[in-house]
């Protein structure tokens, strides 16, 4: 999981602000609520915020895509707004928005085709996709650390929180295997939604 400081523009004011609404990693960011969080965050200059937000949230997906807030930061100064601009652009064309980017030292180094292509292919993907996240919880109700999730040949294992996060999970419905040792081992049927994002405390 990424913290959300990994965004560009989020400085430590908007850090401290989604803190107190629960977003410390931006994958807390893509499973919350827009219009709730907007609310919930309750900054006066309401455009200022949804420009801001809209932009932190496009920057997260991208992060979830390169592993890079510099190359999230890239393909948003770009002019890229999501996936599924990102996989149906041309190649090259995609190649040399990162050389440009590097050019102007926002980020280190460029990309060769296979990563291009490969980000194009994952864009695809997470596209098509959705999430599936929450907590897991000991009869206390507190997190459990190391607890695994797996889901046909991904496998998550959750944080010093109890906290855990799966993306590129099919739209319908899934089954997960949860192993919390000492605790307890259980099989769940779960419908994700391409409206909505899937998550809730076990």
């Amino acid at each position: 999981m990424y913290r959300i400081s990994e965004i560009e523009g989020v400085g430590e004011v908007y850090e401290k602000k989604f803190a107190e609404v629960g977003i410390f990693y931006i994958e807390d960011l893509l499973i919350t609520n827009y219009s709730k969080l907007i609310q919930k965050l309750n900054i006066k200059n309401y455009r200022h915020l949804a420009l801001n937000l809209n932009s932190f949230i496009v920057q997260a997906k991208f992060i979830l895509l390169t592993k890079s807030g510099q190359f999230a930061e890239a393909l948003y100064k770009s002019g890229l707004r999501g996936f599924s601009e990102l996989a149906w652009m041309d190649t090259k064309k995609l190649k040399n928005r990162i050389e440009e980017a590097k050019n102007s030292h926002m980020i280190p180094e460029s990309i060769n085709y296979e990563t291009a292509i490969y980000w194009q292919k994952k864009a695809i993907e997470l596209f098509y996709t959705g999430y599936y996240s929450g907590y897991i919880l000991d009869e206390n109700r507190k997190g459990i650390a190391g607890a695994v999730i797996l889901h046909e040949k991904k496998k998550v294992v959750t944080d010093a929180n109890g906290q855990f996060f799966l993306s590129r999970i099919p739209f319908g419905k899934n089954k997960f295997k949860i192993i919390a040792e000492n605790y307890f081992s259980l099989k769940i049927n779960r419908d994700i939604s391409h409206k909505s994002y899937q998550t809730e405390n076990i």
